[in-house]
Formats: C-alpha cells, sequence, structure tokens
C-alpha cells in the first residue's frame, strides 16, 4: 500500500486553506518542516546567523512550533491526517507532543544516540513516541546513519544498529 504525503509543510505558505485543499486531493500525511523554518515552525538545524546556513551538529532546542503551526497540528488530527515530525526541531517536537492527542510518525528519522546527526531523534524521544504509540520509520542516507570517520561496517549493518536501538 501507499500513502500520499508532503514533505515539508511551508508548500501551504501558512494557509490551513492549503492544508484542506492538500486533504480534498488525497494527502494523508505531512512533514511540518524541511530544513530551513516556515509559517509552521522550525527544523532541526541551526542557523549560523551572519551566513544564514544551516548547522547539523547543533539541535535547535529553542525554537518550536509556531502559533499557525498549532493551528495546523490540530487541524490534521481533526482531518485524520498524519502529523510528520521528521526534520522538526527538538522543540517543535515536544510541541507536537504535548499539543496533540493522537499517535504521529517520524517517517525517516533515525537513534541519535547511534549517530548524533541532529536530524535523528533523541532516545526520550523515541521512548515518548513509543508510549503514544507512534510510529518510526528508519532514514538510509550514510549521513544520518554512521559518523563517516567512525564507519568500518557497511550501511546495512548501520540500518539494523538503529532498528535494534529503537526497538530497545
Amino acid at each position: 500500500s501507499a500513502l500520499l504525503t508532503v514533505e515539508e509543510g511551508g508548500v501551504c505558505k501558512g494557509e490551513l486553506a492549503h492544508l484542506k485543499n492538500l486533504y480534498r486531493l488525497g494527502v494523508r500525511m505531512m512533514t511540518l518542516t524541511w530544513n530551513f523554518p516556515n509559517e509552521i515552525g522550525f527544523p532541526n538545524l541551526s542557523f549560523h546567523h551572519k551566513a544564514k546556513i544551516p548547522d547539523s551538529t547543533i539541535p535547535n532546542t529553542a525554537d518550536g512550533l509556531t502559533d499557525k503551526g498549532l493551528n495546523f497540528i490540530h487541524e490534521m488530527e481533526n482531518l485524520g491526517m498524519i502529523v510528520d515530525v521528521s526534520h522538526l526541531s527538538d522543540a517543535g517536537f515536544y510541541d507536537v507532543l504535548s499539543n496533540t492527542k493522537k499517535p504521529f510518525v517520524a517517517s525517516h528519522s533515525n537513534s541519535r544516540h547511534i549517530c548524533p546527526n541532529t536530524r535523528n531523534l533523541t532516545d526520550d524521544m523515541i521512548h515518548s513516541m513509543g508510549n503514544r504509540g507512534c510510529v518510526m520509520g528508519l532514514n538510509f542516507c550514510e549521513n544520518f546513519l554512521f559518523e563517516k570517520k567512525l564507519a568500518t561496517e557497511s550501511s546495512y549493518d548501520w540500518i539494523l544498529y538503529h532498528a535494534k536501538h529503537i526497538i530497545n
């Protein structure tokens, strides 16, 4: 089976009418952000203020969902659209956790314990998702699987390391 999804809630330009139209067209899941801030919230990248370039080594723990973002997750739950927290900042993750009732997903995120990339989830996030009945998918991109300077095994081995850690 397949699920029509949108990666990057910024396509809605902060308008709930666009979200409702996507739902009408068959979209059933959407990530709230991608790699840059939008009207909904902030990604899990910090930005060097001078160069305005993303930094994947420092998690964004300060900037979460905007007021519009809170409206979006409430409307998504009302519509039956799945909230996807992959790419979302740490603060945004906890905003979703505390402001929703239904399970949500991290469609393509790994364990930050195994690979410290900011796009990956902390053990506390993974545990919180498990308690809520949420679903987590793995990201097979090498940048999210391992630190290249430390890697001696194949990508397949690292996928298994992440899966075992997340399950545990």
